[in-house]
C-alpha cells in the first residue's frame, strides 16, 4: 500500500489497513518537517554569523540568527575579511571597532570574519592595516542578505595583498583594505575555475616572470597598466622611472607586444588579476 510523502513514494506490505495507514502517515509528516525545518535544525547550536554566511542555511536559521544578534532583516550591514598573524588581526579589529560597530565575529577558513553596522559609513576607516595583515569589506547590504555581503568581502579579499607597514598612507597598488563596493565587473572574475584561468597563455608569461623575478615585477607591470605612465607607476612603487621602463620592456618581450597602446594596457591589467586569482584558487567562499 503506498502513500505519497514528501516528494516521493513509499510501500509497506503485511501490515493491516489501518495500522499501515496510520504509520505511513505519520512517517510522512515527519519527512516533511524534515525537509522544511531540518537545515534549521543542524544549526540550532551555530554561531549566528555562521549561519547567516553559510549558503545552505534555511531561512528559519536566518531568522533565529538574526534575532539572536539582535538586529532585523533590513539593518544595513557589512562584513569584512581579514587574515595574517595573530596580533596583527587583534590590534586591525581593535582599530575597527573604534569607529564601526562589530556586531559579531568568527573565524572561517583560515580568516576572521566580521560583521559590522554600517550605520551609515562611507566605508571602514584605519589609521592602518598592521604588516602582513589582509583585508577587505564588502559593500553595504540589509542584514537579510549577509551570505551576499560575505561573498563580496571575499572577492575583494582575493584582490588583496599583506599590508607593507602599520600606518598609511598606502598606494592604490599595495591593495590595502579593499573595498568590495568597488570591484564591480571584477568579481567576475572570481567565479573562474583553475583550469579556465590556466587557458590563458598571457597567465603562463606572467607565471614565468614571477619564477625568474619575483613579485616585484608584478607590482610594476600593474602599477603601469593602471597609470598608463612609467613616471606614475614609478610613484607608486617607489622606483625610478627608467627601473619601470626596463622591467615593462622586459615583460613586453615575453608578451610578444607592446603595453604602450591602451587597450593593450587594459586587457594585460584584466590578466595580472586573473595571474593573483590563479595563484589561490584554493580560496574558496
Amino acid at each position: 500500500m503506498p502513500v505519497v510523502g514528501s516528494g516521493g513514494r513509499v510501500w509497506v506490505d503485511g501490515l493491516p489497513e489501518p495500522t499501515a495507514r496510520h504509520f505511513l502517515n505519520r512517517l510522512s509528516a515527519a519527512v516533511s518537517i524534515i525537509e522544511r525545518w531540518g537545515a534549521a535544525l543542524t544549526h540550532t547550536e551555530s554561531e549566528p554569523i555562521s549561519v547567516l554566511i553559510n549558503g545552505t542555511s534555511s531561512e528559519a536559521a536566518h531568522e533565529s540568527a538574526l534575532t539572536r544578534l539582535g538586529i532585523t532583516r533590513d539593518t544595513e550591514i557589512r562584513v569584512l575579511l581579514c587574515s595574517g598573524p595573530g596580533a596583527g588581526v587583534e590590534h586591525f579589529a581593535e582599530a575597527v571597532a573604534d569607529t564601526q560597530k562589530i556586531v559579531a565575529r568568527t573565524d572561517h577558513q583560515g580568516k576572521a570574519v566580521l560583521l559590522l553596522m554600517a550605520d551609515g559609513a562611507d566605508g571602514v576607516t584605519v589609521p592602518g592595516v598592521p604588516v602582513d595583515v589582509r583585508a577587505a569589506y564588502s559593500r553595504i547590504v540589509p542584514a537579510a542578505r549577509t551570505r551576499e555581503a560575505y561573498v563580496n568581502a571575499h572577492d575583494a579579499y582575493l584582490f588583496t595583498r599583506p599590508s607593507p607597514h602599520d600606518r598609511g598612507p598606502y598606494q592604490p597598488i599595495h591593495g590595502v583594505l579593499i573595498d568590495g563596493a568597488r570591484l564591480t565587473g571584477l568579481a567576475a572574475l572570481c567565479r573562474l575555475s583553475h583550469d579556465e584561468i590556466d587557458a590563458v597563455p598571457e597567465v603562463g608569461v606572467l607565471a614565468g616572470l614571477f619564477e625568474q623575478y619575483g613579485e616585484q615585477i608584478l607590482l610594476v607591470l600593474e602599477a603601469y597598466a593602471i597609470t598608463g605612465s612609467l613616471r606614475k607607476a614609478a610613484a607608486q612603487v617607489y622606483l625610478h622611472h627608467n627601473s619601470v621602463a626596463y622591467w615593462v620592456q622586459k615583460a613586453e618581450a615575453e608578451l610578444g607586444y607592446s603595453l604602450a597602446e591602451p587597450n593593450r594596457r587594459a586587457q594585460f591589467f584584466v590578466t595580472v588579476c586573473l595571474y593573483r586569482l590563479w595563484r589561490q584558487q584554493d580560496e574558496r567562499v
